[in-house]
C-alpha cells in the first residue's frame, strides 16, 4: 500500500494505517499488524513508503 504501481499512487500513511486497522485478525494477523502500526508510528518522516 505504501509504495507506488503502475495502476495507483502512494497511499497516504493515514488511510494506511487506518486499513491496517480495520484489517485487523481478519485480512492481517493481529500480531504483524500492531508490529506494522508502531512501525509506522516511528516513521514519522514516512521513509517506509520507499
Amino acid at each position: 500500500m505504501t509504495s507506488h504501481r503502475s495502476y495507483r499512487d502512494v497511499i497516504p500513511q493515514d488511510k494506511v494505517k487506518q486499513e491496517i486497522e480495520n484489517g485487523m485478525g481478519t485480512q492481517f494477523d493481529e500480531r504483524f499488524a500492531r508490529i506494522m502500526l508502531e512501525m509506522m508510528a516511528e516513521d514519522t518522516d514516512y521513509t517506509m513508503h520507499d
